[in-house]
């Protein structure tokens, strides 16, 4: 199955959705050089996410701002067993995003924004593997750059290795593991 030029808006809870990619394929998925057949993986290229706060969210911050971000969470990328006929889509065992560009709105203004040269979602662990990321927060100016992270989708937390951080802004590095919210606060282990 491949799409050029996909488009999608998705509403959930108190957030809209938009993504948008250059192509959307699902394919068998690659172990190495090998295809496995029972196995597909769904792949967006250039994907571009942005999550909009629903209207009338942002007048119910306390602060009037968009510094509680905990709401926000990443969207549901996994087609529904029912969009497809059926044998059309084998088990989907994941979803990989090449070039990844996601944005958190409030109205037209950015708050958050992440980019990583390939994701990897888990469908069956609810994370992402991240790689060649870099997170900011438009709002507090923290950022952090990293070779390697993931992203919790349970505890909506950002989780990085000492060891793969290439550039921190606003953020203390002590820990073996930098864990971070959606606004890029220091969450301890």
């Amino acid at each position: 199955m491949y799409f050029k030029g996909f488009s999608m808006t998705q509403h959930t809870g108190d957030q809209v959705v938009k993504i948008q990619a250059d192509e959307f394929k699902v394919a068998p998925k690659k172990f190495k050089m090998f295809n496995f057949r029972p196995f597909n993986e769904m792949v967006l290229k250039n994907p571009r996410i942005t999550t909009y706060r629903r209207k009338g969210e942002s007048e119910a911050a306390e602060s009037g701002s968009a510094s509680d971000l905990q709401g926000f969470s990443f969207p549901k990328i996994a087609p529904p067993t029912n969009s497809f006929s059926p044998g059309s889509i084998k088990m989907v065992s994941g979803v990989r995003l090449d070039g990844l560009s996601w944005v958190i709105k409030d109205g037209e203004k950015e708050y958050v924004k992440c980019q990583a040269k390939q994701a990897y979602l888990n469908l069956k662990k609810s994370e992402i593997e991240l790689e060649d990321l870099e997170l900011e927060n438009l709002e507090n100016g923290r950022r952090i750059a990293a070779k390697k992270g993931w992203l919790d989708l349970k505890a909506n937390l950002v989780k990085i290795p000492k060891s793969s951080v290439t550039l921190a802004y606003a953020i203390s590095i002590s820990s073996h593991t930098i864990q971070l919210d959606m606004n890029l606060n220091q969450i301890p282990l």
